[in-house]
């Protein structure tokens, strides 16, 4: 199961590393935002509900 809280938005890489709290920073590509954000796109991406 994916976890979107731990999931990149911008380059996919999944890794518990890739969240602390309410940030965001991703291990891989070095994308950095708020954890909800990245999370919420996350699901409305698999959710089809992306804008």
């Amino acid at each position: 199961m994916l976890i979107p809280s731990q999931r990149c938005y911008k380059c996919g890489h999944v890794e518990k590393a890739n969240r602390k709290k309410d940030i965001f920073h991703c291990q891989s590509c070095g994308y950095k935002t708020n954890a909800d954000y990245n999370a919420g796109c996350n699901i409305a991406v698999s959710t089809s509900l992306a804008v």
